[in-house]
């Protein structure tokens, strides 16, 4: 027990020198993907992530909301894969 503490804290010193975000264009529903942004909102700021955690772009990313109306609506079956 005494070496697992600094074995921990020298883990967590490392911890915030690594962070990551994904940008996902497209949907797979059922083994089938459904299409680029056919599904998905598209974002104006690719992969990018979103600085203001106060702004209406933590929603949606950047241009996701505009993007909203022009997005589709996938019918999933229950017990699906998605």
């Amino acid at each position: 027990m005494k070496t697992f503490a600094p074995a921990l804290a020298v883990l967590g010193a490392f911890c915030d020198l690594a962070s990551a975000h994904y940008r996902f264009t497209s949907l797979v529903v059922g083994g089938r993907n459904t299409g680029e942004y056919v599904h998905v909102r598209k974002n104006t700021n690719h992969n990018s992530p979103v600085t203001d955690v106060l702004s209406r772009d933590i929603v949606c990313n950047a241009g996701g909301l505009s993007s909203g109306p022009g997005t589709q609506i996938a019918t999933v079956a229950a017990g699906s894969t998605v």
